[in-house]
């Protein structure tokens, strides 16, 4: 992953918990999850509070940079929800089963979710779901 994390000038914070590292920018979290994670609502917690301390009361979008495989349990996305300055969830891969994943994802999110095959389009398309 040559350049990255992208848009280093305008990282305020860097977080590293143990599912993964997440980059903060003004309107959105980029996350990497590890490998072999298998994200279940006490860790999903810890990154509802990461998002929340980093945020307050701003809006965001969180991108999911899906380069390792780790497992969530789909129902999850339903918590997510209750976050209301959260104003969408973009993935990007290019992996195939990641997609066909994404799309399971999709249906128990219900919100403003999206693929894309580059971070610079989630950007473009977190930018214009905050501006």
């Amino acid at each position: 992953m040559n350049n990255f994390p992208p848009f280093p000038d305008q990282i305020l914070n860097i977080e590293k918990i143990d599912i993964g590292t997440f980059y903060i920018y003004p309107k959105f979290t980029l996350g990497v999850v590890n490998e072999g994670v298998n994200l279940t609502l006490p860790q999903l917690s810890v990154l509802v509070a990461l998002c929340e301390r980093n945020y307050h009361l701003k809006n965001f979008v969180y991108i999911s940079m899906r380069i390792n495989s780790y497992s969530i349990d789909p129902t999850l996305y339903s918590y997510l929800l209750e976050m209301k300055n959260l104003k969408g969830i973009a993935v990007v891969t290019n992996k195939k089963i990641f997609r066909q994943n994404f799309q399971v994802e999709q249906v128990f999110y219900g919100n403003n979710m999206r693929i894309f095959n580059t971070v610079e389009e989630a950007v473009s398309w977190s930018n214009n779901l905050i501006d």
